[in-house]
């Protein structure tokens, strides 16, 4: 229906000032026929054979002007036009030579930036391994408090450099079979740490033979940013279970839970809610975000449903043929 209305206004716009010439010429001889005797013929002639002109005319107008309008929807400004069109154009081919200039300078910031990125979190990676081994010949309780600090540090270079690489992604997917237990089972050790560091139990409910097609990594991006997020909004001493029903991934957890009214627009940049505020002061609100960015890729659908003060449950649904569950 749109398409029709901006068709019909195209033909309009394109027609009404040959439609208004030919009326006005047309008036102009039924008034001579009215004044001047033997003029009614001449009249009917030039209505026969121009009536024909005119329709040829606005085609070629309705035309012309459609393509004008594409090319310059196209930003394609080379084209002749009228002299009194000129100066338009040529402002507009200066604007879009300045509009190259700056997107090719903003390409070069932004490729410096992830080049900057990428070795300064390869630098702070050596110091944060050398405090690791440091940690481990300190006292069990000061160990156990280094190496939670220094793994929640890890991961937020680690949520740094993701952010940046989401842009390239495309370029960096590389789709295997994973087995699901194994590759949580690694994400978990990887998190122990912190897990232990509050008391918090994970519980895999997780036939050893299913396999998920996806890639590893950007998938072990996403149940470590759940698992953190799980650990982080829960009371000491809680669990966390991951499962899988039907197509799909479930990690659940004890929690605090998430308020009706922050549901919505928990996968939004920047948004920590109720819970970042009360919970956990130093949240950034991108965690879900590049969760739920990384899944569209992956071909995950994730959602999530909550109770406050009994938990919340995020479901990573796979297409029917990349999840291989032999239990079903």
């Amino acid at each position: 229906m749109e398409r029709l209305k901006h068709l019909i206004g195209q033909t309009v716009t394109a027609l009404l000032p040959i439609i208004l010439g030919y009326g006005a010429v047309l008036g102009v001889l039924i008034i001579l026929t009215k004044l001047v005797p033997g003029t009614r013929q001449i009249a009917i002639l030039f209505f026969q054979f121009s009536w024909p002109v005119v329709i040829a005319w606005g085609g070629v107008r309705v035309v012309r002007l459609s393509q004008v309008r594409s090319r310059l929807r196209r930003h394609d400004y080379d084209f002749a036009a009228p002299l009194s069109a000129q100066p338009y154009l040529q402002e507009l081919r200066r604007l879009r030579r300045e509009k190259r200039a700056l997107e090719l300078e903003i390409g070069k910031l932004t490729d410096q930036r992830h080049e900057y990125l990428e070795l300064w979190a390869h630098e702070l990676k050596t110091p944060l391994t050398a405090l690791k081994l440091e940690a481990r010949q300190c006292p069990p309780q000061q160990r156990q408090r280094l190496t939670t600090q220094l793994t929640a540090v890890d991961h937020q270079v680690e949520m740094l450099l993701t952010a940046e690489r989401l842009r390239l992604i495309h370029n960096d997917l590389g789709f295997t079979e994973v087995n699901l237990r194994k590759s949580i089972t690694g994400t978990v050790r990887r998190l122990a740490p912190v897990l232990t560091g509050k008391d918090i139990a994970v519980r895999l409910d997780i036939s050893p033979t299913i396999t998920v097609l996806t890639d590893p990594t950007w998938w072990t991006f996403v149940v470590r940013q759940l698992l953190l997020n799980a650990a982080q909004y829960s009371s000491p001493g809680k669990t966390i279970t991951v499962s899988v029903q039907h197509q799909a991934v479930l990690i659940s957890d004890q929690g605090y839970g998430i308020p009706a009214a922050d549901q919505p627009q928990i996968f939004k940049e920047g948004f920590t809610g109720h819970n970042g505020r009360a919970h956990n002061p130093n949240a950034t609100g991108m965690g879900l975000y590049l969760v739920h960015q990384v899944c569209a890729v992956l071909g995950i659908k994730v959602t999530v449903s909550s109770v406050v003060n009994q938990g919340t449950t995020v479901h990573l649904t796979f297409a029917s043929n990349k999840l291989n569950n032999n239990k079903l």
